[in-house]
């Protein structure tokens, strides 16, 4: 099987916030002959399956369930950190008969990893599905730049998303703590004194402590 397995999370810290603030799709769609563009990541848990994140056609009514991309184009991608063009696929000596990029009829495409420091996020990819030649040496070469701002934006929202589950994670254990101190003594204070001289916790604090129910 020369596809890749693709897998959605809708909790994922970007899947909301698309591609991070950076308008990468965009940049390419205005300047580059591309039919369709797609910024994956590489799934935390098993890194054998990338994560769509933005999706996008440059014609209206793009089916954005199929998403189809060479498993030896990503693989090297991924793993040689290296940006590749394919100027014809379909005479490409790279991809056999049954790799998907000549299954689907994709003429050119260019990929690039999402790489800052020394972590590679997963991948940009853009294709064109009936030019061949569609991209250039050089546009390849914007095209990887443009990968690289994407990551730096990737970079940026995830420390964003790690420091706000931080003080949620530490908040909820002063909650918990809170409760469990209230649960202990509040009952014996109201027996003995009539009342209970500690905070006494809200719906929302077990809300945030323990989720909804």
């Amino acid at each position: 099987d020369h596809r890749l397995h693709f897998s959605f999370h809708a909790d994922h810290p970007f899947v909301h916030g698309q591609s991070g603030g950076f308008n990468a799709h965009g940049i390419v769609f205005e300047h580059m002959p591309a039919d369709r563009g797609f910024l994956m990541l590489s799934d935390d848990h098993d890194k054998s399956k990338l994560i769509p994140i933005v999706i996008r056609h440059r014609k209206a009514g793009g089916d954005e369930s199929k998403i189809t991309i060479s498993r030896t184009i990503a693989e090297k991608v991924i793993k040689e950190r290296v940006s590749i063009l394919t100027s014809d696929a379909m005479v490409d000596p790279r991809f056999g008969a049954g790799d998907s990029i000549r299954f689907h009829g994709i003429r050119s495409a260019m990929c690039a990893p999402l790489i800052y420091k020394d972590r590679v996020f997963g991948l940009f990819y853009v294709d064109c599905l009936t030019k061949p030649y569609a991209f250039s040496k050089e546009e390849l070469s914007i095209f990887s730049v443009v990968a690289a701002e994407a990551a730096i934006s990737f970079d940026n929202r995830l420390k964003l998303y790690e420091r706000a589950k931080a003080e949620h994670d530490r908040r909820g254990i002063e909650i918990r703590s809170g409760i469990a101190i209230a649960v202990d003594n509040a009952p014996v204070a109201i027996s003995q004194f009539g009342e209970y001289s500690g905070t006494m916790p809200v719906v929302d604090d077990f809300v945030h402590a323990y989720g909804a129910s």
